[in-house]
């Protein structure tokens, strides 16, 4: 796991800190329940881009990218 987070580029202390007080747990958990409610049956992993458009699964690179840049026109208006 630590290899993984170094490989990443994350600052090991800061990261080993957070993993050993648990400090994200709540704000994870709840952004999980509010994902469930508002996304159940859509399998995971699920990405909300933008807030507003769900791809779930192993989908496309072309999902990802209309999502991208459907709210990439959105913030042109």
């Amino acid at each position: 796991m630590f290899d993984l987070a170094e490989e990443s580029g994350l600052d090991l202390l800061k990261y080993r800190q957070d993993l050993d007080q648990g400090s994200l747990e709540n704000e994870v958990m709840v952004e999980f329940e509010e994902g469930q409610s508002e996304y159940a049956g859509w399998g995971i992993p699920l990405i909300i881009i933008g807030g507003r458009y769900p791809v779930a699964g192993a989908a496309p690179t072309a999902m990802y990218r209309r999502g991208i840049d459907l709210c990439l026109a959105k913030s042109a208006d």
